[in-house]
C-alpha cells in the first residue's frame, strides 16, 4: 500500500473503527498520509498500518515514510506507522492543532524494530484521559515491545502535553534503546520526559533542552535519561552516554533531573550570576560527568544548576557521596 492520501475536516467516527492512510494484512506501507483539521474520530489513526499477526514472513514487512498531521479536531490517538511483526521507520506525527487524548507516537511495533520515527508538537493539546496501552507512555518517537528503537526522536516547541504518563524518545520492553532523543525549546509538560526506556539496555539517550526552553512551562515535569520501565523506579540492567544537553540556553527551570550518565551545558552569552538550569525538588545526580563549554572570558560565577531553597542535590563523587543543601552551596558553580 503506497501514496496514499486521507483528509477529514469535518464530522465523527465511532469507536472500534481504524482510520489509515494506508493498511495492508502482510505487504509493505509506505509514503501515505493523514491529515486532519477537525471532526471527532473516537479510534486510533495510523498513517501506515500493517497487522500481519499470523504471517510467518511478517518481519520482512517495512512500514515506512508514513504521515500524519493533526491541525484541529478531538481524536483519540494517532501513530505514523504501526506493525505487529515488521520493521517500523521514518513515519512521523505532526500535532499542530486540536486535541489528542489518547497518545502519541511516531513509529510502533510489537516485534519489530522501530527507527527514525518522529512526533513534532508544533501547537494543540495532549491531554491523557486514561493510560495508554504502550507501558504508560502517552508520546513516543519510537515503542516496541520485542524489537529495538533506535534514533527515534519527539520535538516539542509549543502546545501542550498534559500527563503523568510520560514523553519518551524511544522505548522498547526487552530490546535496546539507543540513540533516541526528546528536544524540548517550548510549550508546556506536566510528568516524565525520557530520552530512552528499556528493561535492559538504554544507551546514548538525550534529552536537550533548546533555545527556547526558558520560556517553556516545565516546573512539572521531571527529565530522566533512562528508566527501566513506566514506573520511573529504576534504571535499566545497562546504560550508558544517556545525556541532558542545554543548548546555548539559560534560566530553564524544571522539577528535577534524574538518572542521566551525563551533563552537557553548551553556555552562550552567560553572565556573572547567571543560572542554567533551576531544579524545583529534590535531586540526585547519581555518578555522572558534568560538562561545561563555550567562549567564555573573563572571570565570573555561573550557576549550572541551583535548587529551590530546602531542597537538596545528591552526587557521587570518586567513592563519596556528597549531600548539598543550604543556599550557599546548593549550585554548582563553573570554574
Amino acid at each position: 500500500m503506497k501514496s496514499n492520501r486521507l483528509e477529514m475536516s469535518a464530522g465523527t467516527i465511532l469507536h472500534n473503527n481504524t482510520v489509515c492512510g494506508g493498511c495492508s494484512e502482510n505487504g509493505n506501507v509506505t509514503g501515505n498520509t493523514v491529515a486532519i483539521s477537525g471532526g471527532t474520530i473516537n479510534s486510533r489513526v495510523h498513517g501506515g498500518y500493517s497487522y500481519n499477526m499470523f504471517d510467518t514472513t511478517a518481519n520482512t514487512v517495512q512500514i515506512t515514510d508514513n504521515t500524519v498531521r493533526i491541525t484541529g479536531g478531538v481524536l483519540q490517538s494517532a501513530c505514523g506507522g504501526y506493525s505487529m511483526k515488521g520493521a517500523v521507520k521514518n513515519n512521523t506525527v505532526t500535532l499542530a492543532g486540536g486535541t489528542v487524548t489518547f497518545g502519541v507516537g511516531g513509529g510502533e511495533s510489537a516485534y519489530g524494530d522501530v527507527a527514525d520515527n518522529t512526533v513534532a508538537i508544533t501547537g494543540g493539546t495532549v491531554q491523557i484521559v486514561y493510560k495508554d496501552h504502550a507501558y504508560g507512555v502517552i508520546v513516543y518517537g519510537g515503542s516496541s515491545t520485542y524489537g529495538a528503537a533506535k534514533n527515534n526522536r519527539v520535538n516539542i516547541s509549543a502546545g501542550t502535553v498534559n500527563t503523568t504518563y510520560g514523553v519518551n524518545g524511544g522505548r522498547s520492553q526487552t530490546g535496546a534503546a539507543t540513540g533516541n532523543t526528546v528536544t524540548i525549546s517550548g510549550g508546556t509538560i506536566t510528568g516524565k520526559v525520557v530520552g530512552g526506556a528499556c528493561y535492559n539496555t538504554a544507551t546514548d539517550n538525550k534529552v536537550i533542552l533548546a533555545k527556547g526552553a526558558a520560556a517553556a512551562h516545565l516546573n512539572s515535569a521531571t527529565l530522566y535519561g533512562s528508566v527501566k520501565n513506566e514506573w520511573y523506579t529504576s534504571l535499566p540492567g545497562t546504560h550508558s552516554g544517556n545525556t541532558l544537553t542545554v543548548e546555548k540556553e539559560k534560566n530553564i527551570t524544571v522539577a528535577t533531573v534524574k538518572n542521566f550518565d551525563a551533563y552537557d551545558f553548551q553556555l552562550d552569552d552567560v553572565k556573572n550570576g547567571d543560572v542554567i538550569l533551576n531544579l524545583l525538588d529534590d535531586t540526585d545526580l547519581g555518578t555522572a560527568d558534568v560538562k561545561a563549554e563555550g567562549a567564555i572570558t573573563g572571570k565570573r560565577k555561573i550557576y549550572l544548576m541551583k535548587l529551590a531553597d530546602g531542597k537538596t542535590l545528591a552526587f557521587t563523587a570518586g567513592t563519596g557521596t556528597t549531600n548539598i543543601s543550604n543556599e550557599s552551596q546548593n549550585s554548582r558553580p563553573t570554574r
